[in-house]
């Protein structure tokens, strides 16, 4: 609290806290404490009514890491006009907040007896199902959790531990590079290292020399790379979408981390390099004699094999997640999205809804209008209803709502399959319900049609009149559920309109004259429906470009260790190519010959990878309620594509030392 005191604050029902940033807004230099404020709420037919509070308390502003974003605090006491659901056990409206005498052990347990206890109050009980989390838990791990419109930019934390799994894959394939490399040059440090142990260098010096070089490389790196971060930090916010409130140069824990990873990469990469190398005898080392067949070395071999595992393995991986956002954005959703544009009056408009549908039906371009409470691709209210089961018995459920102008379905092309479209009437009436067919299944009617239902707000109870086929008013990553769409005026507040993009700058600022003169309160705000779902899709696409950096980064990386290898092994192999071509071989023979065993390694890499990433896409895909199947031809095309990128990396030196004249490279001998 930045002023007030947060015991008394909101004591009374006409009190108000607002943060910091807003009451700047509103009172400039003057002290908050004491003034009024008002909100204006639609009563519908009834019209408008403007209730007023008074500022008790002043809250610090919440930084924007946090789930729980607000501008003010209103007592929940405080019967708001529009708030007609009550205080009843079947209006879900808002998250609740327990504070637990003791540690909570087991979080499914005490929902179970939530559940019980619902039981003795209310009917219907069963329907419902109380979801409970650990606060600590709440950003990271709420996506499952569909009415949570509290949660500010939630996200799913498993994308922290991929993001985090392809970046230390990528070091790690870095790390094997250089593990590599360091071996196959061994040979030429071979002199050094003789001298070394001829006056009086022991092993453990020499293994401490070269762990040495490579702590000290990968330190320069990590410096670099904090210095990369630092630049690229803009960038990389933008990138996320996110706010992150950390300097990377004053973060001790970062800094740690980092110098921390550093030291331990360069004596994991240098390791076996350090020991390799000071296994050499001096003798042979001055002699220049061969100190071991690097070329056919099981380690080298192996490190390969296992820099195109992961190389492939991304490679795959991406494929299949640019499959599956190409499929959640082609997938029928059951309704129409192109050309369609939505705004939002806000809770202190719908009773201006019918004007402003009446004058836009108006101007020039405009197809159709219609509304509804809340939008598509969002997640509706659940709310309760009440109806007779197949018994006679009433029950009393929470579900999704849907409240909508009586031509909603019509305007977005939805099939009603049992009954008819809502009477045009309906939205005066407030007696007419249409259900999908999942809701149908679930109350269990062999027909709908003609049944009693009443929503708990409504007025007068009312029937269903049809039922409408399922369509995804959530995203892909939801099944479908249980959904009832209710008619009725002064309760709709996202208007959506079906336009012609002809001539749509005109279109545009005609309907922003008309917002104008009738809305003084917030701005015409639109949005295009089909990029709202894109939107919505925003993590995956995330994911997607950042494993298409990944796996070209580590196909890059993997590819420079590659020709690093090839160019040593060719240069070993120098007077044998010399000879074979003196016999009479061709360049393909001899290109073929130099890339073999390389394919070979490859082969065995794809054969790998395929099952480890076929398995981790499968869990990846198990988020969604509606999925691809991975195909055949994803590995298949995985493959030779990382066959294909093998080639070329080592054609380069191969065609080169196929095509050197044999005279050269055999006057020596």
């Amino acid at each position: 609290m930045v002023a007030g005191d947060a015991r008394t604050a909101l004591k009374d029902p006409s009190n108000v806290v607002l943060t910091k940033s807003i009451a700047d807004r509103l009172f400039a230099n003057e002290s908050p404490l004491g003034k009024i404020i008002t909100q204006t709420f639609s009563q519908g037919e009834a019209g408008d009514t403007t209730v007023s509070y008074v500022v008790t308390g002043i809250l610090q502003d919440i930084p924007k890491h946090s789930h729980l974003q607000l501008d003010a605090l209103f007592n929940i006491n405080n019967s708001l006009p529009g708030d007609r659901g009550g205080q009843e056990w079947h209006g879900v409206y808002a998250s609740s907040y327990l504070l637990a005498q003791t540690h909570i052990q087991n979080l499914i347990q005490f929902e179970d007896r939530i559940a019980e206890s619902l039981k003795s109050a209310m009917s219907g009980a069963d329907y419902i199902r109380l979801h409970v989390q650990s606060v600590a838990d709440v950003h990271l791990k709420a996506t499952e959790v569909t009415e949570d419109h509290a949660n500010y930019q939630k996200f799913d934390g498993r994308y922290i531990y991929i993001f985090s799994i392809i970046a230390l894959i990528v070091l790690a394939i870095a790390g094997v590079n250089f593990t590599n490399l360091s071996t196959v040059i061994a040979n030429k440090r071979a002199k050094e290292i003789g001298i070394r142990k001829t006056i009086g260098a022991n092993r453990t010096s020499i293994v401490a020399q070269f762990l040495g070089e490579s702590v000290l490389l990968t330190l320069v790196a990590a410096l670099v790379s904090a210095l990369l971060i630092d630049l690229t930090f803009p960038s990389l916010k933008a990138f996320i979408g996110r706010e992150i409130e950390v300097n990377i140069f004053q973060h001790i824990p970062f800094l740690l981390t980092l110098l921390g990873t550093a030291i331990l990469l360069g004596i994991l990469a240098g390791l076996y390099p350090a020991f390799y190398m000071s296994s050499f005898q001096p003798i042979q080392a001055l002699k220049k004699l061969q100190v071991g067949k690097l070329s056919k070395r099981l380690v080298i071999n192996s490190l390969v094999v296992v820099q195109f595992i992961t190389a492939t393995a991304l490679i795959i991986g991406t494929i299949v997640i640019l499959q599956q956002l190409n499929f959640m954005k082609t997938q029928d959703k059951g309704f129409e999205t192109s050309q369609i544009i939505t705004a939002d009056l806000g809770f202190g408009a719908f009773s201006k809804y019918e004007t402003l549908k009446n004058e836009w039906l108006n101007v020039k371009g405009v197809e159709n209008v219609t509304a509804a409470r809340s939008i598509l691709g969002g997640e509706a209210i659940q709310t309760g209803l009440s109806f007779n089961d197949k018994e006679g018995v009433r029950q009393d459920i929470a579900v999704p709502i849907m409240i909508t102008d009586d031509d909603y379905l019509s305007f977005y092309e939805m099939k009603v399959i049992n009954g008819s479209n809502f009477s045009e009437n309906a939205t005066q009436t407030g007696d007419e319900y249409i259900i999908n067919e999942t809701l149908a299944k679930q109350i269990g009617w062999e027909n709908p049609i003609g049944q009693p239902m009443q929503l708990a707000w409504a007025a007068v109870p009312g029937k269903i009149v049809g039922v409408v086929k399922d369509f995804n008013f959530n995203t892909l990553h939801h099944k479908i559920t249980p959904l009832c769409i209710w008619a009725s005026a002064g309760n709709t507040k996202e208007v959506s309109l079906k336009v012609n993009t002809g001539d749509l700058p005109a279109t545009l600022s005609a309907l922003e004259s008309i917002w104008k003169q009738h809305i003084t309160d917030r701005p015409f705000d639109y949005q295009f429906l089909d990029e709202h779902f894109a939107k919505l899709y925003e993590s995956e696409q995330r994911i997607g470009r950042l494993m298409s950096a990944a796996a070209g980064l580590a196909v890059v990386i993997a590819c420079l260790g590659l020709f690093g290898i090839a160019a040593f092994t060719t240069e070993q192999r120098t007077k044998e190519i010399g000879i074979r071509k003196v016999l009479g071989a061709s360049v393909s023979n001899i290109v073929e010959l130099l890339s073999r065993d390389f394919l070979i390694l490859v082969f065995i890499a794809i054969l790998i990878a395929s099952p480890i990433a076929w398995y981790a896409m499968n869990q990846w895909l198990e988020d969604f309620a509606y999925r691809i199947h991975i195909q055949w031809w994803v590995f298949a095309l995985a493959g030779v594509t990382a066959i294909g990128i093998a080639l070329f990396t080592v054609s380069f030196q191969t065609i080169k030392a196929a095509i050197s004249n044999p005279v050269k490279t055999l006057r020596t001998e």
